[in-house]
């Protein structure tokens, strides 16, 4: 309701916010009116062909604008779910999946169309959260992500990608304190190195850390309220580390 008092980290907002657009995303009911019989596409399903969407389109090539994905690729994902999670043919698969993607012709909802074939989430945040859900997911409830694959493959390469900057800061929100601890602290010797004695560098690389580090103290209030200056102690930690290296 309207007086519902409104998350205060900032990846609940978005799952709150996500959740309602959901629930006016009435896939079924549409389905229904084009006279499909395939009346299960439930909320966690949304939610699931959302979070392989994000995953794709933040993947590609197009940084902070790759905010679209074109048809053929909207209608690859919505196909290859169907077959998988509901045995699908191919053929019923194909129909459904049209049916889903003209009713994004016909209104937004948390997916929109943008024009010549491409669709796109209605705001870039929405696919940075399912971007990050969907690491969560694949982290937490599939196991196909191990902490070691995190470090390497996801911080390690894009960190210093502002593209990516708002993706990893939600992941480190979403996830247990101690994991958070553990890229955090994978990050500090590869900040120090990649960006020397530059101070413009270096100062900028303090802005998917510091963010990093502030999102998982949300997730233990106390821990949070009595941290100090965040900045001041991540700054201190990489003096140290310069020091001892140096």
């Amino acid at each position: 309701g309207k007086h519902q008092e409104l998350p205060r980290e900032r990846w609940k907002l978005y799952d709150h916010a996500a959740s309602v657009l959901i629930q006016h995303w009435d896939v079924n009911k549409h389905l229904k009116f084009e006279n499909i019989e395939a009346d299960f596409i439930g909320e966690d399903d949304k939610k699931e062909l959302l979070r392989r969407l994000a995953y794709r389109m933040q993947s590609g090539g197009g940084g902070l604008a790759g905010n679209y994905i074109h048809r053929e690729g909207l209608q690859e994902e919505f196909e290859n779910y169907l077959e998988e999670r509901y045995t699908q043919t191919p053929d019923r698969a194909k129909r459904i999946a049209d049916a889903m993607i003209q009713q994004f012709r016909e209104r937004n909802f948390i997916l929109s169309l943008y024009g010549a074939n491409l669709y796109g989430f209605v705001h870039r945040a929405f696919l940075e959260f399912f971007c990050a859900y969907a690491f969560v997911w694949r982290f937490e409830k599939t196991k196909e992500l191990t902490i070691e694959q995190l470090q390497t493959n996801v911080y390690g390469r894009h960190w210093n990608d502002p593209s990516w900057r708002e993706v990893l800061r939600l992941f480190c929100g979403m996830i247990d304190e101690k994991w958070a601890a553990q890229l955090i602290e994978y990050l500090v010797p590869i900040v120090y190195e990649k960006t020397g004695n530059d101070a413009e560098d270096f100062l900028n690389s303090l802005m998917i850390y510091r963010a990093v580090q502030n999102q998982a103290r949300m997730n233990n209030r106390t821990d949070y309220e009595n941290s100090g200056n965040d900045e001041e102690d991540l700054v201190n930690s990489l003096m140290i580390l310069r020091a001892v290296q140096g």
